[in-house]
């Protein structure tokens, strides 16, 4: 979408998306309902898909509004990879001063 914006949701089947190219500062943040038996699992890769070290992180069980993901991100330019199930993601967010840890 122009403005970026955009929801995903899934159920039993794990569903996944990967990101154009993006260049970004500060932390990422996400807001997302994932039930009990769900995960969201956000990945940072290098341009051609490779997966960057220590930018993995898997999140369970939580409502959550701008609920920190990583504090800082890359230098370069990255894509998100997101595995997603039984959860929503409403929003990702860049942020130069996280609010929640």
């Amino acid at each position: 979408r122009k403005d970026g914006l955009f929801a995903a949701t899934a159920g039993n089947e794990e569903a996944s998306l990967l990101t154009h190219a993006v260049k970004a500062q500060g932390g990422l943040q996400i807001n997302a309902v994932v039930e009990n038996d769900g995960y969201i699992e956000l990945q940072l890769t290098d341009e051609a898909g490779n997966i960057l070290p220590n930018y993995t992180k898997r999140i369970a069980a939580v409502d959550e509004f701008a609920l920190k993901v990583f504090d800082s991100l890359p230098e370069n330019s990255f894509r998100i990879k997101i595995k997603i199930k039984n959860a929503t993601k409403y929003l990702l967010h860049f942020k130069k001063k996280l609010c929640k840890s």
